[in-house]
């Protein structure tokens, strides 16, 4: 019995380890990110994520939009070129997800996972949501963990407010908000 007791322990502690782990953004990525998500505003950008996939961390080496998909204020129809590179992509060893943006055009800026997301969503994979705001402010501000939770990042710069929120799914299809940062984020404002 004491083996199963122990067993369970370790799985527990593992389980927990992967429901904490972090994303690290290099600075080709997250340029990436910021650049696509401010080209389509009030248009969801839509695009891969690669790199790697370590024991408590992903690192995110490159950001690849989606040029040719059809956008909307809320969602982005994935047309039959998109669908067919997605399947040439999904034994690339280095894909490790998705992201795509959330304006505040109709909906109000968040980068929360919608019920869609979450069916979208692959086992053992990575989506990243960038919610994007546009303010009158052009003051460019700091670097903050959003609501001082350690896992969202935040931050304004030219005209717009970014939020960055990295989430993962399991192989057993749990769900969990994953620490984002970067050493990039004050080289953009």
């Amino acid at each position: 019995m004491s083996t199963s007791s122990s067993g369970d322990s370790v799985f527990i502690m593992e389980q927990k380890k992967r429901l904490n782990m972090k994303a690290i953004l290099n600075k080709i990525a997250l340029t990436n990110l910021i650049l696509s998500v401010t080209e389509t505003y009030k248009h969801e950008a839509l695009g891969f994520l690669f790199g790697n996939f370590y024991k408590n961390k992903i690192e995110i080496i490159n950001a690849i939009p989606l040029q040719t998909a059809k956008r909307k204020f809320n969602e982005v129809d994935e047309s039959k070129k998109i669908k067919t590179l997605k399947k040439m992509l999904v034994n690339n060893e280095n894909l490790i997800g998705d992201f795509h943006s959330h304006s505040d055009f109709k909906t109000g800026m968040h980068a929360k996972l919608s019920k869609q997301d979450i069916r979208d969503m692959k086992k053992g994979m990575a989506s990243f949501i960038i919610g994007i705001k546009k303010i009158s402010n052009k003051r460019q501000t700091s670097v903050s963990n959003r609501k001082g939770d350690g896992k969202g990042v935040s931050f304004s710069t030219n005209g717009y407010k970014y939020q960055i929120r990295g989430y993962h799914k399991t192989e057993e299809g749990d769900i969990s908000e994953l620490k984002v940062s970067s050493r990039n984020f004050k080289n953009l404002i």
